[in-house]
């Protein structure tokens, strides 16, 4: 530990923090310092919230033609996007349950057969 710099704001350190390119955010409090956290903290307001809707898509009734659907007047099932990797989405139906009324497992699917909500 003999090699590394004391950081406490003596001129050492001053001429330590100038060669490193350290700004004046890294310097060692000191006992009497004060922390003012409401002018380097912001507030972020509920409008200014980023709001990610999930995509709805149409899973056409050609994917699994041996299931009964009811959506859409017997075109497919509607369903959202949870995720997304490589051409392929995994899927969650909206609508659609099992006979005891749970949901179906979510499912993965290539992108390219799903169809936008009519």
């Amino acid at each position: 530990m003999e090699n590394l710099p004391e950081l406490d704001n003596s001129l050492d350190h001053a001429a330590f923090s100038r060669e490193f390119d350290l700004d004046s955010s890294s310097r060692v409090l000191d006992a009497g310092d004060q922390i003012n956290t409401t002018a380097s903290t912001r507030q972020v307001l509920p409008s200014q919230r980023k709001t990610h809707r999930p995509e709805e898509v149409l899973v056409p009734r050609e994917v699994y033609p041996d299931y009964a659907c009811t959506e859409y007047g017997g075109t497919g099932w509607a369903a959202i996007i949870c995720n997304k990797r490589y051409g392929s989405v995994l899927l969650r139906f909206l609508h659609a349950r099992t006979p005891e009324g749970r949901e179906y497992e979510r499912v993965r699917l290539r992108r390219n057969v799903l169809r936008p909500l009519p």
